[in-house]
């Protein structure tokens, strides 16, 4: 990956959060893109506690964040409040073949 990362590829550290995918991997590794596991939009205090510090965390380092498994109108609006770059999630649409996901953002352009 540091080999990689110095032609220019970039990485995301996919599920920020849960398993493997944790601050020690993050620092050690060329990471550009964190995105933050749907785990962490859950409404006990200690989760939303630990994605405001995650978001903090990353938004100190100019780390661009995506969540993923925004799947309602009030995980968007969430993710809208705390100014996240990207969101991914059922919200939106399920996963698409290629046919269908270019038919999809033709009928959605804005």
């Amino acid at each position: 990956m540091n080999d990689l990362g110095q032609h220019g590829i970039k990485f995301a550290m996919d599920d920020f959060g849960s398993g493997y995918s944790n601050m020690a991997r993050f620092i050690t590794l060329p990471f550009s893109v964190a995105k933050l596991d749907k785990s962490l939009l859950g409404e006990a205090v200690n989760v939303k506690v630990f994605f405001d510090a995650a978001v903090n965390l990353f938004r100190s380092l100019e780390i661009p964040i995506v969540i993923e498994g925004v799947e309602n109108e009030e995980q968007l609006a969430m993710s809208k409040n705390k100014k996240i770059d990207f969101v991914q999630g059922y919200y939106f649409t399920k996963p698409l073949r290629e046919k269908e996901l270019l038919e999809f953002l033709n009928s959605n352009k804005k």
